[in-house]
C-alpha cells in the first residue's frame, strides 16, 4: 500500500543498516501508538490496518505487531507475524493464563535466522514480566503479589482517618484487592492492566431485579501507594493522578501515591433470593485452585455442612451462617505454629481470629466443593452516610462467588457490624441559599453553583462541608455531583455533570452538613442537562462512478458512545433527501450510485427536548474504472495469443464485468474474474503484418474504453549444423540459420553460442547475414565426452526468442586417429560412466520434478493449456484454467464446426463447436490433485486426454524444495535433518558449481516466502521456483557431463 510503504519510507530514512531501519520502525510505534485492551474495532469495510495507523492510533498486540510486520514488507524486508505467549523465561514451574497470549513479529537476518521483534509498548519479554508479577511463581521468590492482609490490632493502630468519603456510597464494601492463589497466604493474579484515563466500563450484569448508581468523592489523608479504594460494580473513575484498571478484579491501582480526591460513580445491584437460588456459578479454573492436602482435609466438612443444599447459592449461604455462628471473632487469636496451614488452624484446632480467617475459610471451602470463589481486601462503610471517616480498623476481608448472568455475588462470614455513625442533636440551625447556578448544563460538562450559608440568626457560619447533588425526584438520594468548603459563609462549587445520567430536567440539591455546632441545611432550585450526540459514519473514500455502494451511519450519546435506537433521521446526498429511523442498535443504512465527482453526504436529526441534535458530513470520491493493460501486449502470429488486463479501481477489482475487444476486425466479449482481471484468446491470422496493430477494449454497461496497441511478433527458429564428434582441444566449424514463421531469413541478429563443461563457460556471439546465417568455429575443450553445444536468439523487434541445441561428442587426440573402435568403446562407456555417477550424485531428481504433459493422443484432435508457458509441467492451482482442443483433418487442415466433448472421468465439463481454426476453448476450475481431462470427437470416434495436476503453489513449492532437502540429504552425509533453508544453502554452495550458486539462492529465498510469509503465493512465485529449479539442475548436469 502506498499510503504505508511512504510512512516506513519516512520513519527509517535516517537509518544506515537492515537492522537499524527494524529498530526505528519498532520504536516509532511503541512511541506514537497507544495500547488500549477496548479499543473499537475499525468500520465496516476499513482495513484494519489502515485504521490502526491512520485514524484510531491505539490497540492490542496484535495490532502493533501487523503494523510492523506490513510496514517492513513495504520496504522488502521478509517479515511475518507470530503468535503465542510471553512467559516468565526464569521460572522452574508456571501456569500459563489466556491472558497472557501474545502475537510478535519475527525478521530473518543471514546467518542468525528469525530475530524477535516486538513493537508492543513495554513488548519486551522482561519488561512485560515486570509489568505482570503476579502470573506466576518462582523458586525462593514471589512473583505474585502477595496480600498479607492481616485486621489490625487497635491496640496498636492509629485512631485517624485513612480517608473520607463525600457521599452515599450504597455498598458496606469497597475494595482494593483480590485474593486468587492460595497456597498458605494469598496471592493476586491480576492479570494484564488497562491505562485508564476516566473512559466509562460496561458492567455485564443481567439479572438484577434493580439498578441504583451512587455517586462520591473519596479524598485520601496520606495517599493510597499501591490501590486505591473503588466499587464493586465502577462505572467510572474520575482520577487527577494516572490509574491502571485490571477489568477481571474490578481494581484499580497506581504507580504513584495518590493524594488528591477522586470521583467514584458505581452501580448497586439488587437480586432477589428467588433467581439466585435458581442462579449457576461461572466456572474459571483460577478460582477453584486449593492445595491438594488442603482439600482433603475441609472438603468432607464442607460436604456435610451443605448436606440439604441444592443449588450454589444455598450452599454458600450455609457455609456463611456455619462459620458466623461456630467461630468467635477474635482480635488476639494466636497465630498457627510453624508448618501448620493458617485455615486448618482457624476451622480445626483454634476456631477464632479476624476477618481474614473466616474470608479465607469460606472461599477454601466453597472451592473445595467446586464453587468459583475469590477473597477480596478492602473497607468497611456506611453505604447510607453522606460524610464518613473511615480509618484503619475498618480494613475488611471477605468472599466473593461468580454466578452466570449475575457477576460476583459478596459472602461475609466474619460476624461483626458496620462501622456507627454518631447522631447529634440540640444544634444551631443552618440555612442554605443559592444565588448563582448555571441553568443549562451538557451531559458530561461542568456548571457553577455558588450561594451562601447562615445561622438562625442570619450570621455566616464558617468550615461546614457543602455537597451538590443531583435529583429528578426529590424524595431519592440524588447523584453527587460536586463538593466544597463554607468560607466565611460563601461557597463557590465547580460540578461535573456525570456522564452516566441522561439528560433532562434537575434539580441542583446543595447540602451544608452539620457539625458539633450546626445543624444541615438545604436547597434545591433547576437544572436542565442536555445529551450531546454525534453520528459515526462508514463510508468508503472511494467508489466506482455508476456503480452502487453502501453508506452506514451509528447515532451515539457523544459522551458514553452508546447508539440512540428508533430515532428519525435525515439524509443528504448531493441534492437528494432521504429520511430513516435508525434501527435497534442506532444504525440507519442506505445504498446508492454516484457519477464521477466528490459527493457529500450529510446525516443530520433536529434533537429531542433534552437532546441535542447532530450533524456529521463525510465526502466521497466517485471515479470511473480503469482498464490496465500489461505494458506490451504481445501477440503471436499464426498462434493463439492471449490477451489479458485488469479492470479495477485503485485496489477495488471489477468483479463479473462485461468486457469486449476490438482486434482485427473482430469483436470478442469475456467476463471479468474476481480478481477484475480478464482474459481473452484470439486466433492471429498467419497473414497479419507484424508490428503494433490497434486493439480497443470497452466495458459497455459503463461506457469505458481503452485504446492500446498489440505488438504481433513472429515465431522464430534456429537451425544448428555441427559434427557429431571432433578432437578435444581443436576449433570445430559451426553453422547458425534463423527464419522467421514463414520461413524467410531474418538478417543482422545477434546469436549467441554456448557450452559449459566442469568449470569451464564458452561464449561466443556470432551475427547472421542477408539469408540468416552465419558460419563460424568454436575452440573445443580437451576433455572427452558428450558437450552440449546451445544456440539462443534473445528475440528483437518484432521477433520472438528461440533457442536449440546440438550434442558433439569430443574425442582425445590420440585415440582418435589410431584406434577409432577402441575409442568408440571407451567413448561409450564413459558416458554411461559419468552418467551412472550422476544418478548417484543426483539421486532420484529427475523424479521429483513434476511430469511433462502426459497424454494419450490422436494426431487430429489436440488439447492444450494455452496459459501454461512452453517447458513448464501440467501444474496449476484452483484457480480457472483455459483448455484449447484443435480438430484438423486428415491433410491437416482445421476443421470447423466439429462438435467437441470435454470431461473428466464421467463428468462432462464443456461440449462445443470449433470455429474457423478447428479450436473450441472454455475456462473452468478443477479439483486439487491429478486430473485426467478428456476431449472427445464422438462422430470421428477420436480421443485425446492430458493429466494435470491441481495444487496449492503454496504446498506445492515446499514439497519440491523438500524433495530437494531429501535429495541432498542422501547425496551428502554431512547434512542434517535440522538444516534451515539457509543453511542448506551455505553447505551446498561449498559442494556445487558456482553456476549453480544463484539458482539455488533463488529456491532458497522462494521457499522462505512459501513456508513463512502470510501473504498469496502465485502462480508467478510456482515458476520462478520451477524454472529455478531446472537451471539449478542443468547446472549440476553440465558440471557432470
Amino acid at each position: 500500500h502506498e499510503d504505508i510503504h511512504d510512512l516506513a519510507e519516512e520513519i527509517t530514512r535516517n537509518t544506515t543498516t537492515d537492522y537499524e531501519a527494524i529498530l526505528a520502525l519498532e520504536d516509532y510505534l511503541e512511541s506514537y501508538y497507544e495500547y488500549n485492551l477496548s479499543a473499537a474495532a475499525p468500520p465496516s469495510g476499513v482495513d484494519p490496518l489502515e485504521y490502526f495507523l491512520f485514524e484510531s492510533g491505539e490497540g492490542v498486540c496484535s495490532h502493533f505487531n501487523t503494523a510492523l510486520v506490513m510496514l517492513a514488507r513495504s520496504l522488502g524486508f521478509s517479515a511475518r507475524l507470530v503468535g503465542g505467549y510471553y512467559i516468565d523465561p526464569y521460572a522452574p514451574f508456571q501456569n500459563v493464563y489466556p491472558i497472557q497470549s501474545h502475537a510478535f513479529t519475527e525478521i530473518p537476518f543471514e546467518d542468525l535466522g528469525w530475530i524477535i521483534f516486538d513493537a508492543t509498548p513495554s513488548g519486551d519479554i522482561s519488561d512485560m514480566v515486570n509489568e505482570i508479577p503476579d502470573l506466576n511463581l518462582t523458586e525462593g521468590e514471589n512473583l505474585l503479589d502477595d496480600l498479607d492482609f492481616d485486621y489490625p490490632d487497635e491496640s496498636e493502630i492509629s485512631r485517624e482517618r485513612v480517608f473520607r468519603i463525600y457521599g452515599m456510597t450504597g455498598s458496606e464494601y469497597l475494595r482494593d484487592g483480590v485474593g486468587e492463589h492460595y497456597n498458605g497466604s494469598w496471592y493476586s493474579t491480576s492479570g494484564l492492566g488497562i491505562n485508564y484515563d476516566g473512559q466509562v466500563i460496561q458492567n455485564h450484569v443481567t439479572e438484577y431485579t434493580s439498578i441504583e448508581e451512587y455517586s462520591y468523592v473519596i479524598e485520601p489523608s496520606n495517599g493510597f501507594n499501591t490501590s486505591i479504594p473503588g466499587p464493586q460494580n465502577p462505572v467510572q473513575i474520575e482520577a487527577y493522578d494516572p490509574l491502571t484498571y485490571y477489568p477481571d478484579q474490578n481494581i484499580f491501582k497506581t504507580d504513584k501515591t495518590v493524594v488528591t480526591p477522586y470521583r467514584v460513580i458505581g452501580n448497586q445491584y439488587a437480586f432477589s433470593d428467588t433467581s439466585l437460588s435458581r442462579a449457576d456459578t461461572y466456572v474459571v479454573e483460577a478460582y477453584l485452585q486449593i492445595p491438594d492436602d488442603l482439600k482433603s482435609r475441609i472438603k468432607p466438612m464442607a460436604e456435610q455442612i451443605t448436606i440439604y443444599d441444592s443449588t450454589p447459592y444455598a450452599k454458600m449461604q450455609s457455609l456463611t451462617e456455619y462459620l458466623t455462628a461456630n467461630y468467635a471473632y477474635n482480635q488476639s487469636a494466636s497465630d498457627p505454629p510453624l508448618g501448620t496451614d493458617p485455615v486448618i488452624w482457624f476451622i480445626e484446632y483454634e476456631k477464632e481470629g479476624v476477618c481474614t480467617d473466616y474470608a479465607s475459610a469460606l472461599t477454601l471451602l466453597a472451592r473445595s466443593i467446586g464453587i468459583p470463589a475469590r477473597l477480596v481486601t478492602g473497607w468497611l462503610v456506611n453505604p447510607e452516610t453522606e460524610v464518613q471517616d473511615v480509618g484503619a480498623l475498618q480494613a475488611h476481608a471477605y468472599t466473593e462467588v461468580l454466578f452466570d448472568d449475575f457477576g460476583w455475588i459478596v459472602f461475609d462470614a466474619t460476624p461483626i457490624s458496620g462501622p456507627q455513625v454518631n447522631e447529634s442533636s440540640g444544634l444551631i440551625p443552618s440555612f442554605t441559599n443559592i444565588t448563582y447556578q448555571d441553568e443549562v448544563v451538557s451531559v458530561g460538562g461542568e456548571f457553577t453553583v455558588a450561594g451562601n450559608v447562615v445561622d438562625n440568626s442570619g450570621d455566616p457560619v464558617d468550615a461546614l462541608d457543602v455537597l451538590v447533588y443531583l435529583k429528578q425526584d426529590k424524595e431519592e438520594s440524588g447523584v453527587l455531583a460536586g463538593r466544597g468548603v463554607v468560607s466565611a459563609g460563601f461557597y463557590n462549587i465547580s460540578c461535573t455533570f456525570p456522564v452516566s445520567l441522561p439528560g433532562g430536567e434537575y434539580m441542583v440539591d446543595v447540602h451544608t452538613l452539620g457539625d458539633d455546632t450546626y445543624m444541615d441545611s438545604w436547597s434545591d432550585p433547576p437544572l436542565l442537562a442536555y445529551t450531546e450526540t454525534s453520528f459515526l459514519v462508514e463510508a468508503p473514500r472511494l467508489v466506482v462512478s455508476g456503480k452502487p455502494y453502501e453508506v452506514a451511519a451509528t447515532l451515539v450519546n457523544s459522551n458514553t458512545n452508546k447508539s440512540i435506537p428508533h430515532t428519525p433521521c435525515q439524509i443528504d446526498v448531493g441534492s437528494t433527501t432521504l429520511n430513516r429511523i435508525t434501527d435497534a442498535s442506532g444504525r440507519v443504512t442506505f445504498t446508492t450510485s454516484s457519477p464521477e465527482g466528490v459527493i457529500e453526504v450529510t446525516f443530520s436529526w433536529d434533537g429531542t427536548e433534552y437532546t441535542y441534535g447532530a450533524s456529521t458530513t463525510v465526502e466521497i470520491v466517485s471515479k470511473s474504472y480503469q482498464i490496465t493493460l500489461p505494458p506490451e501486449t504481445e501477440v503471436t502470429r499464426g498462434r493463439r495469443s492471449i490477451i489479458h488486463g485488469k479492470v479495477h479501481l485503485n485496489d477495488v477489482p471489477g468483479i463479473n464485468e462485461p468486457i469486449t475487444l476490438s482486434f482485427l476486425g473482430k469483436e470478442t466479449s469475456t467476463v471479468t474474474s474476481d480478481d477484475g482481471e480478464f482474459f481473452i484468446t484470439q486466433s492471429i491470422p498467419n497473414d497479419t503484418p507484424l508490428g503494433l496493430t490497434p486493439l480497443r477494449i470497452t466495458i459497455p454497461s459503463l461506457d469505458i474504453t481503452e485504446n492500446s496497441f498489440a505488438h504481433v511478433k513472429s515465431q522464430t527458429f534456429l537451425e544448428l549444423l555441427s559434427p557429431g564428434s571432433s578432437q578435444g582441444g581443436k576449433r570445430s566449424d559451426v553453422t547458425v540459420k534463423l527464419t522467421d514463421d514463414t520461413g524467410q531469413p531474418i538478417s543482422s541478429q545477434l546469436i549467441n553460442l554456448t557450452y559449459i563443461r566442469g568449470n569451464q563457460t564458452y561464449s561466443k556471439s556470432v551475427q547472421t547475414d542477408l539469408l540468416g546465417e552465419v558460419e563460424t568455429n568454436i575452440i573445443l575443450p580437451e576433455i572427452k565426452g558428450p558437450l552440449t553445444l546451445r544456440a539462443y536468439y534473445i528475440g528483437y523487434g518484432d521477433y520472438l526468442s528461440s533457442s536449440t541445441s546440438q550434442v558433439i561428442n569430443i574425442l582425445t587426440p590420440n585415440s582418435f586417429p589410431l584406434i577409432p573402435l577402441l575409442a568408440l568403446v571407451l567413448l561409450t562407456g564413459g558416458i554411461v560412466g559419468l552418467y551412472h555417477l550422476r544418478d548417484q550424485r543426483l539421486g532420484t531428481l529427475d523424479e521429483a520434478l513434476p511430469e511433462v504433459v502426459e497424454s494419450n493422443s490422436s494426431s487430429r484432435l489436440s488439447l492444450t493449456l494455452p496459459e501454461i508457458e512452453n517447458g513448464l509441467p501440467p501444474v496449476w492451482n484452483t484457480e480457472p484454467l483455459l483448455f484449447e482442443g484443435k480438430m484438423v483433418s486428415t491433410e491437416g487442415a482445421p476443421m470447423s464446426g466439429e462438435r467437441l466433448k470435454f470431461s473428466v472421468g464421467d463428468t462432462e465439463l464443456y461440449s462445443g463447436n470449433t470455429d474457423e481454426d478447428g479450436v473450441v476453448s472454455f475456462t473452468t476450475r478443477l479439483d486439487k490433485g491429478v486430473n485426467e481431462l478428456t476431449i472427445t470427437n464422438e462422430s470421428e470416434r477420436l480421443q485425446t486426454s492430458l493429466k494435470i495436476k491441481i495444487v496449492e503453489y503454496r504446498e506445492e513449492i515446499i514439497k519440491l524444495f523438500n524433495n530437494r532437502f531429501k535429495e541432498a540429504k542422501e547425496q551428502f552425509e554431512r547434512i542434517n535433518d535440522n538444516y534451515t533453508a539457509r543453511e542448506l544453502y551455505n553447505y551446498l554452495k561449498e559442494k556445487t558449481p558456482v553456476e549453480a550458486h544463484d539458482y539455488l539462492k533463488e529456491l532458497v529465498f522462494l521457499f522462505e516466502e512459501a513456508n513463512y510469509s502470510l501473504h498469496v503465493i502465485k502462480r508467478g512465485h510456482y515458476t520462478m521456483f520451477y524454472k529455478s529449479m531446472k537451471s539449478y539442475k542443468e547446472a549440476l548436469d553440465g558440471e557432470i557431463s
